[in-house]
């Protein structure tokens, strides 16, 4: 009985490992087997509502790595968990054994990149470090590549991971960096994939410098790699803008249990949403007017292209994907319209649009965004003169000495009609 015992665990043991490396060829089971975020397993299917980012999951890791594949845009509203899924990316393509082991399916080359040295830090400490420490059974840590298998000890022969470059298990590597005066820190890297964090704050100058960098990329299409971009918008006509234009334009629709219709939650430019969306939960389908929980509906729904031709009749250069804080599975209709800016003491039509919408915003006096300042005002063949200035004349020929001449500077603290709180 004991021998039969013995060998009836030994097959469960073996099934549940066999199990286990089967699902790693799914980034969503394995996000949900190895990872966990603020202390609970990474939960993305089953019902949890949130199977719109569970596709972007699946698209990126499979269709985004073939050679026909085309770069992803990602417009978001804020704290949706876009970084989140960055992550967990990453770690599934450093660490789920599907790259780097065989000439075939040679190691893979990450940079997550930033438009400024602060949030690289910051992401290194507070989410890549705590997702990597915090996975199950120390997953992801036992395959980093200076682990050795047989002692359970730290190799000697490796040298420490950073808080910029991350090394595993078949020479597959992460770094985080940032893209800043015109990609200076990545001269000389030869990369795989780019996930582009907040990118509505990088120059095009940054970009198309730091995208040099995929030109002899493993994956993705030929020089040109794996490149995902996303970000919360802020004005129309900049760089993120034109992105979005040029791209597809996925919008998730809702799945009616009923009538078997897809339809949108939030339709772009409208507030038709506040009438599809009745209350707490509950969404109406407009085409048979059933009533049925929000959750359930995202479940059962899928991305659908609103732009498959260019105005100009060419095919669109990204594959791109609009999602907002509307289709957080915990957030009511309640919550939502709290932060309306007639409903919400600080927040301005600009944040609705932009933070909670994921909408790019627009108005004739909105200030100069940084890249206009950087594309339009900046010299770069103009120098600071150190010496001391030539004497002028003023305009009663008196002469002026050297730092005694008039000299002005032009302030705007950037409150403008659009925003009420500036007045």
């Amino acid at each position: 009985v004991r021998v039969m015992v013995h060998k009836q665990d030994i097959s469960e043991k073996w099934f549940e490992d066999l199990k286990k490396e089967v699902l790693k060829v799914d980034p969503v089971s394995f996000c949900e087997s190895f990872l966990t975020i603020d202390g609970k397993p990474l939960r993305l299917g089953g019902g949890t509502g949130w199977k719109y980012l569970a596709d972007i999951y699946r698209y990126i890791a499979t269709k985004a790595l073939d050679v026909d594949g085309k770069p992803v845009v990602c417009v978001k509203g804020r704290q949706v968990g876009a970084t989140t899924m960055a992550t967990a990316l990453e770690l599934y393509f450093c660490t789920s054994g599907l790259f780097g082991s065989s000439p075939e399916k040679p190691p893979i080359r990450i940079l997550h990149c930033f438009p400024a040295l602060a949030l690289v830090q910051k992401f290194s400490k507070d989410k890549l470090s705590t997702m990597m420490r915090t996975a199950r059974d120390n997953y992801i840590l036992h395959r980093s590549l200076s682990y050795d298998e047989e002692t359970k000890k730290r190799r000697m022969d490796v040298p420490d991971d950073t808080l910029t470059e991350k090394q595993f298990k078949n020479e597959n590597k992460l770094w985080i960096d940032s893209n800043a005066n015109d990609a200076q820190r990545l001269h000389g890297m030869s990369l795989d994939a780019i996930f582009y964090d907040e990118v509505q704050r990088m120059n095009q100058d940054d970009i198309g410098n730091s995208k040099r960098t995929l030109t002899a990329a493993r994956y993705g299409p030929r020089g040109q790699g794996v490149q995902l971009y996303f970000g919360t918008p802020l004005q129309r006509g900049s760089n993120f803008h034109k992105m979005w234009e040029a791209s597809d334009k996925r919008y998730y629709h809702l799945g009616c249990e009923k009538c078997d219709h897809y339809f949108l939650l939030y339709t772009p430019g409208s507030d038709d949403w506040e009438q599809t969306w009745l209350y707490a939960n509950i969404v109406e389908c407009p085409k048979c007017k059933h009533h049925q929980d929000k959750v359930e509906a995202v479940e059962r729904g899928k991305w659908i292209p609103s732009q498959a031709v260019l105005p100009k009749g060419k095919e669109p250069e990204y594959i791109g994907f609009h999602f907002n804080q509307l289709l957080i599975p915990r957030f009511q209709k309640e919550t939502v319209l709290k932060e309306k800016p007639e409903n919400h003491p600080t927040n301005s039509d600009r944040i609705w649009q932009n933070e909670i919408l994921g909408e790019f915003y627009s108005v004739s006096d909105l200030p100069m965004s940084e890249e206009e300042i950087y594309q339009f005002c900046r010299n770069v063949n103009r120098k600071i003169s150190f010496g001391a200035p030539p004497s002028v004349k003023n305009q009663n020929s008196k002469i002026i000495a050297p730092y005694q001449s008039p000299m002005f500077m032009g302030l705007d603290w950037g409150g403008k009609a659009d925003d009420p709180l500036s007045k």
